[in-house]
């Protein structure tokens, strides 16, 4: 049990093998999941990897949305995500390709996820700051995002974090920052991917 009693993940073996896993389903388009363990919600570096996360697919500024949609045409959509728990996250890339275009938007994404660490600039850790606290108040706007915001830290950390706090850690985080948790993180031994779709023929 982690405090405040949340259940938390086996820490034996917790996140599975590296491998490739194939789903299959009839179905337009293949869909796939690509991404490395990640860190826990109460790791601090959790903001820096979260400023990584964006500038390799936060929107359509993104790395990925630039090289994979606008440049090769390869997905109907593409992103990049993470997520946290008590002890335990990921950061991945998730896109919805041709049936065709699937092997290409594989490598590509490989290649951009590989190469984020040691190529990403002190212009878009500035963007991707940006972006970060300019959604911040988004969050807040409704009463499921201000239980989710302050609810689900408290739940699990025993603390409450106020906006004002965020936005001075995010401002914070330095270039070097970011750069160290994603080349700690992102390796290619490391990565996991699922597709769903259709046997290629």
């Amino acid at each position: 049990m982690g405090k405040g009693g949340m259940l938390t993940y086996n820490q034996s073996g917790k996140y599975g093998k590296p491998q490739t896993k194939h789903v299959r389903r009839k179905t337009e388009q293949a869909h796939f999941l690509m991404g490395v363990p990640g860190v826990s919600l109460i790791d601090p570096r959790r903001y820096a990897l979260q400023l990584g996360q964006i500038v390799l697919g936060g929107g359509m500024s993104s790395r990925l949305f630039n090289e994979i949609r606008e440049k090769r045409g390869l997905a109907y959509y593409v992103r990049a995500e993470m997520d946290t728990a008590y002890d335990v996250g990921y950061l991945a890339v998730r896109a919805g390709v041709a049936l065709g275009k699937l092997e290409e938007a594989l490598r590509v994404s490989k290649e951009e996820l590989l190469k984020l660490g040691s190529t990403i600039t002190q212009t878009e850790l500035r963007k991707a700051k940006e972006y970060v606290l300019g959604h911040l108040p988004l969050t807040l706007e409704d009463s499921m995002g201000v239980a989710q915001f302050f609810g689900m830290r408290a739940l699990i950390t025993d603390e409450i974090r106020q906006p004002e706090e965020v936005e001075r850690i995010v401002r914070g985080v330095t270039l070097d920052e970011v750069k160290q948790v994603l080349t700690e993180l992102v390796k290619e031994e490391e990565i996991r991917t699922v597709i769903v779709g259709p046997r290629a023929k």
